[in-house]
């Protein structure tokens, strides 16, 4: 049995885990870049 609406879930939360994680590593590399600027 093929659940349309299900399916559109699963593709709107590989969207959604792309975005987060793409957020995440901006995020990640934008506090690397300041705690190496504060060493310095």
């Amino acid at each position: 049995m093929h659940n349309p609406s299900f399916a559109f879930e699963m593709v709107l939360s590989d969207r959604l885990q792309a975005h987060l994680h793409y957020e995440l590593s901006l995020s990640a590399r934008v506090i690397l870049h300041i705690s190496l600027t504060i060493q310095s």
